[in-house]
């Protein structure tokens, strides 16, 4: 119900602040994106705590750093959604922790389990046999480890 479709919400912002992670050069100047949307999130929670109207900011923040092109669009477009977000005390995790965090006491398997596994996918696929490869992807999707193949690797998330 609800916690299945906001935790499906919010995988979805740390995903796009995971890729805008990769692409970003820590040095650029983010000002005019941050102010942009804080500014409209603040105006949405000054008018009587319009939450979703705050929230329909942060969506639109989000559809824009999805489409920005270039590494410094890409980090004003970043900063945007943090600014965003933590006017309404979200995205205060990095986004690896986010996707690898698991309740206490949850049956799965260990990082050095997955990172294992992964690796022993990439030299199965390497090697060209895509039995194991795919063999290794159910086992991980079995124990709820979702795997993201792209051009530098492989990503992986639980949930």
């Amino acid at each position: 119900g609800g916690v299945a479709q906001a935790r499906h919400t919010l995988d979805r912002f740390y995903s796009a602040l995971r890729t805008a992670s990769a692409a970003v050069d820590a040095d650029v100047d983010v000002e005019a994106g941050e102010l942009e949307t804080s500014a409209a999130v603040e105006r949405a929670l000054a008018d009587d705590i319009n939450t979703p109207a705050a929230l329909a900011h942060l969506h639109d923040a989000l559809g824009a750093l999805n489409r920005a092109e270039g590494p410094e669009d890409v980090a004003r477009r970043k900063a945007a959604v943090l600014a965003g977000g933590k006017l309404l005390g979200l995205f205060g995790r990095d986004p690896e922790d986010w996707f690898r965090w698991q309740p206490e006491g949850a049956e799965t398997l260990a990082e050095a389990d997955i990172e294992r596994l992964i690796e022993k996918r990439a030299q199965a696929r390497k090697a060209r046999d895509f039995a194991t490869a795919d063999a290794v992807r159910d086992e991980l999707a079995a124990n709820g480890v979702q795997l993201e193949d792209r051009p530098d690797g492989t990503i992986w998330r639980r949930g």
